[in-house]
Order: structure tokens, then sequence, then C-alpha cells
């Protein structure tokens, strides 16, 4: 597959979970059950399916297929059409395609696309795949500072050391073959993405929930609820049923539904959706915060004369990739 001005991902095989106990997950270098795509992934990578498509907001498509050594592509925002996708953002959400190898998402991903929204090469995407790294400029991301947040994942430091150590083999390897090399490229670290005390894009996710959920609900031909405020109100009418302790933050013994709703996570983040400011300025100043800060991109890509940038699996790259609404990929 050609790439250009693309985020890739390079990812080692490691662990793959799906509806292990609470226990089981402790001893996981990453459980992805939480993710969107971990149901699809799972399917394709144990041979149920050649192929699947999967969705991503930011990093539901390339972070579970790294751990489930498959190929995938989060095409670039827009060109997949989204409708009667549930949606998380529309200013983010995508669709695209999962496989074993790359020819497979490459002709899926054919499929996927609006063809009056890009121009697909004669012959489709796998006409340009390639054998040679020879007109391929590349640049790297550290991979010890690029990785995932100890808040975020529970490492098992033998498998830390051999994603490390398996990344910059793969580095050295592309080093030897491309056109040309940079290494340790300064792409502004996630950090720069807080705005106010909370990730810009997450915050624009809030901003559009109301908007969003309100547009595909009131759109669905048979729904019990037309709206963010009745799928609310109705989770809290059917506590028992919709509000499990399941999917408490906080486990306890025994199922209170009148004092659950503030443990729900999803719930939670639903009754943040209906009290975000309706102030334009409240989204326009997070949105050009996160902006400002994926045109970074841009920037080593032009600064360093190269045509991909790739970084560890093990990193959160997509977020980088849904704020400049770019593609990024994940290669085994």
């Amino acid at each position: 597959m050609e790439y250009h001005r693309e985020f890739t991902n390079i990812g080692a095989r490691t662990f793959v979970a799906h509806g292990l106990p609470p226990p089981a997950k402790l001893n996981l270098h990453m459980y992805v059950e939480d993710w969107i795509g971990a149901i699809v992934l799972v399917v394709t990578a144990a041979g149920l399916a050649p192929i699947a498509v999967g969705t991503e907001t930011d990093g539901s498509l390339v972070t579970p297929s790294t751990r489930a050594s498959l190929y995938t592509v989060k095409p670039s925002h827009g060109l997949v059409d989204t409708t009667n996708i549930i949606p998380t953002s529309a200013r983010y959400d995508t669709a695209g395609p999962m496989g074993k190898t790359v020819k497979d998402i490459a002709d899926l991903l054919e499929v996927l696309v609006d063809h009056n929204k890009t121009e697909v090469p004669q012959g489709g995407y796998a006409s340009t795949m390639t054998t040679t790294w020879d007109d391929i400029k590349v640049g790297t991301l550290d991979p010890k500072k690029w990785r995932m947040s100890d808040a975020f994942v529970k490492p098992v430091p033998e498998a830390t050391r051999q994603i490390l150590d398996l990344t910059r083999d793969a580095y050295r390897k592309i080093k030897s073959l491309a056109k040309s090399y940079h290494d340790d490229l300064p792409l502004r670290p996630l950090s720069d993405f807080d705005f106010e005390g909370r990730n810009a894009t997450q915050t624009l996710m809030v901003a559009d929930l109301k908007g969003d959920i309100d547009n595909y609900l009131g759109n669905l031909k048979q729904s019990k609820v037309r709206g963010l405020q009745e799928l609310v109100d109705w989770n809290k009418a059917h506590a028992e049923e919709a509000l499990t302790d399941g999917n408490l933050i906080d486990s306890t013994p025994k199922f209170r539904a009148d004092q659950c709703c503030d443990r729900i996570p999803n719930q939670i983040l639903l009754e943040q959706g209906l009290d975000f400011p309706d102030a334009v300025e409240a989204r326009e100043k997070p949105l050009a915060h996160s902006k400002a800060v994926a045109a970074n991109f841009e920037e080593l890509i032009e600064k360093y004369d190269i045509d991909v940038i790739i970084a560890p699996g093990d990193c959160m790259l997509s977020t980088y990739s849904a704020a400049g609404g770019k593609q990024i990929s994940c290669s085994r």
C-alpha cells in the first residue's frame, strides 16, 4: 500500500483478551474488551471471518488491531459514509477495514470509500502496493517516549521490553531500506491537547454529543427514544435493565438502582453532553486548540521532507489523526 502523509502504527504481537474475569485483566499488557473494534477483531483474528469493518473515533480500529496482529486503515474523515452508524462524535467518526493482509484491507477500503469524495487509483488501492521502500521517505517517533500511559494500561515489564526491542528492530530494518530516514521526530506530546483541564478532542466529543445523538435517534424509523434527554431519562427509569452493576466504575456486592447513575461511565458521558453549554465559543476554542496541535504533524512532514510518520502501536497517535482528520493505519 502506498504510504503518503499518513500516520502508521507498528505493533508487536501481545496479549489479546476478550471476556476474561477482572483478575485476569490485571496480568495482561493490554485489555481490549472495552474497545468497539474488539468484537470484530476477535472474530477476524480467530479466522471466523476473513475481513471485517470497524469504526473509530479515537483509536477503536488501530489500537485493538495492534494487539490482534491485524492490519487496518482508518480513512481520512469524510471519505466513508457513516449514515446509520451510531455516533460517538460525527466530527471524528469513520469506518474502516480490518484484515490479515494488506491486500484484503486495500480491497475492502475501495468498497467502503465514497468514490465521489476521493480519487481511487485505476486498478484500485491494491494496485499501488509495493514490495520496496526505495521511494519512501520515513520519519519515526521514539518508542520509549511514545507509549501508552501507565494510567491507561497496566503493563507487564517483560512485554514492554519485548515491544521496545521489536519496534527498534523494525526501525533499523526500515532505515536500511527507505529512501531517507529521520528518527525521534519532535512531534508535540499528547499532553499538548489539554485545554482547560481536559483533552480538547474529548471536550469536543462531549460538546457534539447531544446534536449527534438527537440527529441519529430522530431519524430512526422505530425507537422508544428520540433524543439524548429521552435516552438519559429512559436509562434512569429502567436502571435495573440499562444501568447494570456490570458497568459500574466501582463494583458493589449489591445492585442499588437508585445510587448507580453517578458511577456508570457511559451514563455520566451522556449527562455531560446534556449539560454542555450552548455558547459557540465553548466549541470554537477547544477546536482551534486541537487543530493547532494536530497541525504539527503536517509541519514535520514538510520540514523533514518525509512521506510517512511511523510510531509504536502502543501510543495514542490516533488522537492526532482524529483532530487532524487524517488517515492512520496499523501494520503487523
